[in-house]
């Protein structure tokens, strides 16, 4: 959701809300030291902007007719977990709420469920207790960062956040939360055993009086009328929305013989119709070559600030050359076959 008090506050002409929601899921140990990537849950399949892009590359992508976590997504997920557990020879428990598609599915052999008392989660889920609302700062400041880019230099632009872009932002902010604040919220929660001395008044390393004021000059740096919206109100931007809903069975046989949302999806695409996007070609390994070059000689003159990405940055640029090596090796192969 856009900080829409500041974008819009009252009709625009050729404007409109946008429909696109997405459900987030995250999952950490208590110690703060084994971080999953988190799920994301999209209306559509394949959206436009997922053109020569994977999104399984940043996060567990999943869709559903609304956006919402279902049965056959959780167990989908939660036998990926359970794998990656008994590849790695552990055995975990896994503290989920009573929503009802979590059912546990059968043929679990590394990880045993353990779900929490009804209408107990905003209170002992320790991702209430810190977590989440660590995470939604850091990723409403690339948010509206983002926004704050694209109308620049062009005020009357309208600004948007394609699903992709915020891939990016959930993988990004997702890396951003501290083990501490993971640590502070799991013994907040009373789950996780507290020493005598740790002060659970301190539960959010997270937070910071410089990170809220960074995003409420953002905001009010955007174009639009009336009172800007805080960094808090925007934060709290979703909190109310629906996120799952139980599966009719008729809706389960839909979603396995592939039938799901058929009309909703010609909508969309309708709609798409109505706001052509030209789509970039995907980029030659010349053009990434050039602009990672670019990249690093900008990098280069402001050493003092951003010298700490130069390495991965050279490294992306063997990658790029080891791949051209590979490409061309196979080539020659198949021509004397």
């Amino acid at each position: 959701m856009q900080p829409d008090r500041t974008l819009a506050t009252a009709p625009l002409a050729g404007t409109k809300k946008s429909k696109e929601r997405v459900t987030v899921a995250f999952c950490a140990n208590a110690t703060g030291s084994d971080w999953l990537k988190p799920v994301v849950i999209g209306q559509r399949k394949t959206p436009r902007c997922f053109k020569n892009f994977d999104p399984q590359s940043l996060v567990y992508y999943y869709h559903s007719p609304k956006g919402w976590m279902n049965t056959p997504i959780y167990h989908d997920w939660l036998l990926k977990l359970n794998r990656k557990m008994a590849l790695q020879n552990r055995r975990i428990a896994l503290i989920v709420d009573n929503h009802a598609s979590h059912r546990t599915p059968p043929n679990l052999t590394h990880v045993k469920i353990v779900k929490l008392p009804p209408n107990m989660t905003s209170k002992i889920q320790p991702l209430d207790s810190g977590i989440i609302a660590a995470f939604k700062r850091h990723y409403q400041r690339f948010h509206v960062t983002e926004l704050l880019r694209q109308v620049d230099g062009n005020p009357s632009k309208k600004p948007t956040i394609e699903l992709k872009d915020a891939l990016y932002f959930v993988n990004l902010a997702w890396k951003q939360v501290s083990a501490e604040t993971v640590k502070n919220c799991w013994r907040h929660s009373g789950i996780y055993p507290v020493e005598a001395e740790q002060d659970l008044e301190i539960v959010d390393q997270d937070s910071s009086f410089d990170e809220q004021e960074e995003i409420d000059s953002i905001i009010r740096l955007l174009p639009g009328l009336g009172e800007a919206m805080s960094a808090d109100e925007f934060v709290a931007l979703g909190e109310n929305e629906q996120i799952g809903a139980e599966l009719s069975d008729e809706e389960i046989v839909a979603i396995v013989t592939g039938k799901v949302n058929e009309d909703e999806e010609d909508e969309e695409d309708e709609e798409d119709d109505m706001e052509p996007q030209q789509q970039q070609p995907a980029a030659s390994r010349k053009d990434a070559r050039c602009g990672i070059e670019v990249a690093m000689s900008y990098f280069e003159a402001h050493a003092d600030i951003f010298g700490s990405f130069l390495p991965p940055l050279k490294k992306m640029l063997c990658e790029i050359d080891d791949h051209g090596l590979k490409i061309a090796k196979q080539t020659s192969i198949e021509d004397y076959v």
